[in-house]
């Protein structure tokens, strides 16, 4: 049995890595498209041989199993919420909405509405990302009790989008731009899978006004946990010098990995108190890119439970709030979920 697939948005995030997974995984049948640009309807007929909408009511009324929004972050909730009271399944591309309230609202309606609901935080099966999680998993260094997480680079993202939308849209407050909701969602929806134990606070700055003067170029965040590990996150868009992409002590040993593409990473242990040592080279784990859909796909056909689950994306997004909160307010926010 396949399940018949629709995707709402058709900019580069569905070009990349939705359709392509749709079409590597048998039991999804992509058949209809939505987007309100006419170039992108015309370049879904063309190239996925698909019949692509203007009008969404129609494209909902198509008898789709599952459908995908990959639509601009500000659209996510309204679209999302027309979906699920339609009784289909639905994806949503991070983050699930624009704040933890939104958030709850419509996971509350997908569990009413008994359908499946799921957010693409499809980082979660980066190479780097699988590594740390394997060495720490395997006691590598011991009890980790700091963990440093960033993304580190110079440079707008107006090459990103499709030409034919809004190239400036990650730069739009009406959009739900800027880099916090951009890459330090998938920061933060990481460190939680990290780390085990409840957040307890967050404290945050952001900096402005270099690619934008609405939304964040640059934000750190630190995380405390109730274990008493501390966690920095940190993304920038605005610096000429890169920083490790990990940097992580534990109490036998430290790793770090100081880019997210190559690799590798380098694990130095202590053998005792006054010794140190022999460091250690591990290359990346091999990344698992359809592991999502794939999951997306057992739990439809009822073989498995999802693996993003809204809980865990809620507990991301109360995160995200109090770190945006605190960069306003110049304060540590303690967590409440």
């Amino acid at each position: 049995m396949s399940f018949k697939a629709g995707i709402c948005g058709l900019g580069r995030i569905a070009n990349d890595d939705h359709i392509p997974s749709l079409k590597r995984i048998r039991g999804f049948d992509l058949v209809a498209a939505y987007d309100i640009t006419p170039a992108r309807r015309r370049y879904a007929e063309s190239i996925y041989k698909v019949k692509a909408y203007s009008n969404f009511n129609e494209f909902l009324n198509l008898g789709l199993d599952l459908i995908i929004i990959s639509t601009p972050s500000n659209t996510h909730k309204g679209l999302a919420t027309r979906v699920i009271n339609k009784g289909i399944n639905v994806i949503v591309e991070k983050p699930i909405t624009l704040n933890s309230k939104d958030a709850r609202t419509i996971i509350k309606l997908a569990k009413k509405k008994g359908v499946v609901l799921s957010v693409h935080h499809n980082r979660r099966w980066d190479r780097d990302f699988i590594t740390i999680q394997r060495l720490l998993n395997k006691g590598a260094i011991g009890a980790p009790f700091a963990i440093e997480s960033r993304v580190i680079s110079f440079g707008s993202l107006l090459w990103y989008p499709v030409k034919e939308f809004n190239p400036l849209w990650r730069y739009k407050k009406s959009y739900g731009g800027g880099v916090i909701l951009d890459f330090g969602v998938h920061l933060v929806d990481q460190i939680l899978q990290l780390v085990k134990d409840k957040p307890k606070s967050v404290w945050c700055t952001t900096k402005d006004g270099v690619w934008s003067r609405e939304v964040e170029d640059y934000f750190k965040c630190i995380i405390r946990f109730g274990n008493g590990l501390v966690a920095q996150l940190e993304t920038s868009q605005i610096s000429r010098y890169p920083l490790p992409r990990w940097h992580i002590t534990g109490t036998s040993g430290a790793i770090i990995c100081d880019d997210w593409w190559k690799g590798p990473v380098r694990i130095k242990c202590s053998g005792s108190k006054r010794a140190e040592g022999k460091e250690r080279v591990c290359k990346f784990d091999r990344a698992k890119k359809d592991v999502f859909y794939k999951n997306i796909l057992r739990v439809l056909q009822k073989r498995e439970k999802l693996l993003v689950k809204p809980e865990e994306v809620y507990k991301t997004m109360v995160v995200i709030d109090a770190a945006r909160e605190s960069a306003r307010r110049g304060i540590e926010i303690k967590l409440k979920f």
